[in-house]
């Protein structure tokens, strides 16, 4: 059973612009909540049980701008017109973007066996030209361009990070009703969009890759992901993880990114530190078997990125999960 949600701005001005975010047959796996916190600014969070069913299709005709950030689980959005016809994305945890999508239909599958948790933040074009009055030439084209009421489909990812992620988490630890519900979100949520259209417009407004990554590509990226996991103490060159994939090293490097949302080596770099935090939360081994384990030769070089990553030593971390 599938879910279709169509997504539209109404309203000429940002006084009386409104965001429509609306779900249609929602199945039961399907909760979630939508809060509009100022005319123009919708918060949706969407979580889906990993025993339910596992997909909806979407349809969206005016365009807002939609900041997207997955909390958990994974998911594949698949288009069916327009400049991104035919493209599949996979989307996984941490994974981040700015997408305005006029006139767009596609579906989003995600994976019935983990869930997916997703939020979105959703304004209209009229509510961030505000914020820009005095400094569109400093912005991306294209940026300029949906604020101006002339929008093409746009779709940039963001880099996944801590800051980030701290700052997601803080949004979704605020959902319960209260008399301070709505002032904190907004000010978290206008945070989370000035974050995405700081690291948007150092890039330059540049699409998350130039090159098209098909099917096949997908399939490939994710055999290259299993070689580089493989081994987490002798983790292959770029140029032998290619080769054993099957892709060119350019297409490695993009289409990695493209897929996974980060580059191979803070995808590998994330996952030494993920699993070792996971391991001193079980309390089984000290601090030097975990460091080994996830691949770290030298307990020092460990502890700094762990401590970098989580902000604090994992050490104390591990004590603070034993209690």
């Amino acid at each position: 059973m599938g879910m279709k949600l169509s997504c539209c701005v109404r309203g000429s001005d940002c006084a009386d612009s409104e965001v429509f975010y609306q779900a249609e047959s929602r199945p039961p796996a399907w909760e979630g909540c939508c809060l509009s916190l100022r005319p123009g600014l919708t918060l949706a969070v969407s979580r889906l049980d990993g025993d339910g069913g596992a997909g909806f299709d979407f349809e969206i005709e005016a365009p807002p701008m939609h900041f997207g950030f997955v909390v958990a689980g994974r998911n594949r959005c698949t288009y069916r017109n327009g400049r991104f016809r035919g493209q599949e994305h996979l989307l996984e945890t941490g994974s981040n973007s700015i997408l305005c999508l006029p006139k767009t239909a596609g579906r989003i599958a995600c994976d019935p066996r983990s869930g997916a948790c997703v939020l979105a933040v959703i304004a209209a074009p009229s509510f961030l030209e505000g914020y820009f009055a005095g400094c569109m030439g400093q912005v991306p084209a294209q940026l300029c361009d949906i604020l101006e009421g002339r929008p093409d489909q746009m779709l940039w990812r963001g880099r996944p990070g801590p800051a980030k992620a701290a700052l997601v988490r803080r949004v979704m630890g605020c959902l319960e009703p209260g008399p301070m519900r709505r002032l904190r979100l907004e000010s978290m949520v206008l945070e989370l969009v000035a974050r995405q259209l700081e690291e948007y417009c150092a890039d330059d407004g540049r699409p998350a890759s130039p090159l098209r990554i098909s099917r096949g590509d997908v399939d490939r990226l994710h055999e290259a992901r299993r070689i580089l996991l493989q081994d987490l103490e002798n983790p292959p060159t770029l140029g032998a993880l290619a080769r054993a994939s099957g892709l060119s090293d350019k297409k490695l490097k993009y289409g990695f990114r493209e897929v996974f949302g980060t580059s191979v080596y803070e995808y590998f770099r994330s996952h030494r530190l993920e699993l070792a935090r996971e391991l001193l939360a079980d309390d089984r081994m000290s601090v030097s078997e975990v460091a080994y384990r996830v691949g770290y030769l030298n307990l020092s070089h460990f502890s700094q990125a762990f401590r970098s990553r989580y902000g604090t030593n994992p050490s104390d971390y591990s004590r603070a999960c034993g209690r």
